[in-house]
């Protein structure tokens, strides 16, 4: 259900518009400890008013979600599938505005204020959000074909200890109105969520143990390992480059072209950080000690990691991807349109120390 009232002033530039709605949900949430059915029933609502003067606008909106979902995978100590049950509010003031600066120069600039509420049964421990952020950007038109963009945006959450500047550039030459060369940079990243930080749930696994010693094939071990989240952890931040081309042939086609080079660092990662061993054996293991640093030997787990007693959320390090898009749309008769895309990308570049099993391909 969706509601929504206008109301133009009688200056004739100014509006207020008002609105608000309320959907049921379903769906399933992929998460680092597997996925979780939404349920039928869950909710969410939101509210939304907004106000524009011309080129300024103000906004206010809210949005609540209210849900349960049982895991579809993740058995907890009980031997039930790990319920979340979930309760979200977000409340969200924005200001925004763009100014003419002589005939040359388009300055746009605003800010918002973001709260958000939560009560999560998997992170218990966190309960809210603050984050503030202002941006402002310039576009130029330094001569008939060519055009530069510049601006940066700062924002700050509660969770990061500095202030985050968000930079970004991109320089436009239109040798003929239907024809655009560009070249970009950009920095963005994504503050670390409250489950990233306030995770805490415990997991039953089980293995098999046939794979140690074919007398036990078939007979299964369950054995508990806790997943928790990683309070210090850091901002993940990308920087983009991009050269491009796209136009428009005969008005009847489109077509473009991209180079890009990203380089991603310090990428938040759920990976397993501590395993068992001699010398923390799991509750009733049913063989020698000796068998869990055999384990750890085999590298089944990967280097150094033995059966997962342990999960986290950790900063990954450095990964460097690069790669080509390719794009046509067509008009080819009055009735039909074609188009056809190509990506690629080849296997990218982690830094030292970083196994491609946990880099994202």
């Amino acid at each position: 259900f969706d509601g929504r009232v206008d109301y133009d002033f009688a200056d004739g530039v100014s509006k207020l518009v008002v609105a608000g709605g309320y959907a049921g949900t379903s769906g399933i949430i992929h998460t680092g400890i597997g996925p979780f059915q939404i349920e039928q029933g869950t909710r969410t609502t939101y509210a939304k008013g907004t106000y524009t003067r011309n080129a300024f606008r103000a906004q206010f909106f809210t949005n609540m979600l209210d849900g349960t979902a049982p895991a579809l995978l993740s058995i907890g100590v009980d031997g039930k599938p790990i319920i979340f049950d979930f309760s979200t509010r977000t409340y969200d003031v924005e200001l925004s505005n763009i100014s003419t600066i002589g005939t040359r120069n388009v300055l746009s600039y605003g800010g918002n204020i973001r709260h958000n509420g939560f009560d999560l049964s998997i992170a218990p421990l966190g309960s809210s959000r603050n984050e503030q952020g202002v941006y402002v950007q310039d576009e130029m038109f330094l001569s008939e074909k060519f055009r530069w963009q510049i601006g940066v945006r700062m924002d700050h959450f509660d969770v990061l200890d500095d202030v985050v500047f968000s930079p970004r550039t991109t320089l436009m030459f239109k040798p003929v109105e239907q024809q655009t060369l560009r070249a970009s940079y950009n920095k963005a990243y994504r503050a670390p969520s409250l489950t990233n930080n306030f995770l805490d749930v415990t997991i039953l696994n089980q293995m098999d143990l046939g794979a140690l010693s074919p007398v036990l094939a078939g007979r299964g071990y369950i054995f508990p390992t806790l997943a928790q989240g990683n309070r210090v952890l850091t901002e993940q931040s990308l920087k983009a480059y991009e050269i491009g081309y796209s136009g428009v042939i005969n008005n009847r086609m489109s077509v473009s072209a991209a180079w890009y080079y990203n380089d991603m660092k310090d990428e938040i990662n759920f990976t397993q950080d501590a395993g068992y061993s001699s010398q923390n054996v799991p509750p009733g293991w049913p063989l020698p000690p000796f068998y869990l640093d055999a384990i750890i030997a085999s590298g089944s787990f990967g280097p150094g990691n033995g059966l997962p007693s342990h999960y986290t959320y950790l900063n990954l390090g450095r990964v460097k991807y690069q790669g080509i898009e390719l794009g046509m749309d067509a008009q080819a008769t009055r009735h039909v349109q074609v188009f056809a895309n190509y990506s690629y990308q080849p296997d990218p570049k982690p830094s030292a120390g970083i196994p491609m099993s946990e880099v994202n391909i």
